[in-house]
């Protein structure tokens, strides 16, 4: 509810295009039950701030809208499939914090040094994938 305390690593937030938010409870579920429409996202974008303390096992792809990734303490690569099975890394450390994922690659964390990531995604339509 607006107005209360809440852990952003517990729970996502439903950034409303109407302009409110909505805590949504975070947990091993919520992808599935977002990609099957049990939770209705269907305008808007999810913010959550995740641990990240090993690599990624799973690519994720989120081929309605643009993810920002804001890298709180720790450092990390983002591997971004750039198709025709080239990769590309992006590094998100002290010096360079953050970056939009384009829509539509398939992406996964590289843990260097532990620590958590801020994101905010367009959820609609996002998928994973096991490596």
């Amino acid at each position: 509810m607006a107005g209360d305390a809440f852990d952003p690593a517990q729970s996502f937030v439903y950034l409303k295009d109407d302009g409110t938010c909505e805590p949504l409870a975070a947990g091993t579920a919520f992808w599935s039950d977002l990609a099957a429409g049990r939770i209705d996202t269907n305008s808007g974008y999810l913010m959550m701030a995740g641990e990240v303390t090993d690599d990624m096992k799973h690519r994720e792809i989120h081929p309605e809208g643009e993810e920002i990734l804001l890298r709180q303490p720790g450092w990390f690569d983002v591997v971004i499939d750039a198709g025709e099975g080239k990769t590309r890394t992006v590094r998100l450390d002290a010096t360079t914090p953050c970056t939009i994922m384009p829509r539509g690659h398939w992406h996964r964390f590289v843990m260097i040094e532990p620590g958590r990531v801020l994101f905010v995604t367009y959820g609609r339509g996002t998928q994973h994938r096991p490596l």
